[in-house]
């Protein structure tokens, strides 16, 4: 799995890029929608990130969970 920090704890080329493309999302939805409080937006889109972030890893570890533990319909539970 790679990841988006280097062995110094800096952001890699590719975080750089989430970075920089999720600035520019955020920045182009709030000059669409004008005269809303920062702060309610900042509350909002670091929630939105969050969550999204939170059913991203959830999602991956339940995929990993069925590759490594496949469903067999045929199973006994308590040979388990």
């Amino acid at each position: 799995m790679k990841r988006l920090f280097d062995d110094n704890h800096e952001y890699t080329e590719i975080a750089g890029g989430l970075d920089k493309y999720i600035k520019a999302c955020l920045q182009k939805w709030v000059k669409a929608n004008p005269g809303l409080d920062p702060r309610d937006v900042q509350l909002v889109a670091g929630e939105a990130i969050a969550d999204a972030t939170r059913w991203m890893i959830v999602r991956e570890r339940i995929k990993q969970h069925q590759e490594d533990h496949p469903f067999d319909p045929d199973a006994d539970p308590d040979d388990e």
